[in-house]
């Protein structure tokens, strides 16, 4: 049970940080426009909405195993 617990952090704090976070700050890392282009700007939107998702998916699964 345990190593189910694990791979269920693991799964969810990495599919966030590939589908949200990194596309986010490759694009920012490797883009040479001004901070204020709206690519750019939508770049952090992503990276920023991505760490959210990826905490609040975090907090619900301490609190699953909590309640278990």
């Amino acid at each position: 049970m345990f190593q189910v617990k694990i791979f269920v952090f693991k799964g969810s704090t990495t599919s966030t940080c590939l589908l949200f976070v990194y596309p986010g700050v490759f694009y920012l890392k490797l883009n040479r426009e001004d901070l204020l282009s709206p690519q750019k700007l939508g770049a952090c939107a992503l990276v920023i909405f991505g760490i959210c998702v990826g905490l609040l998916s975090l907090i619900l699964i301490i609190f699953n195993w909590i309640n278990q």
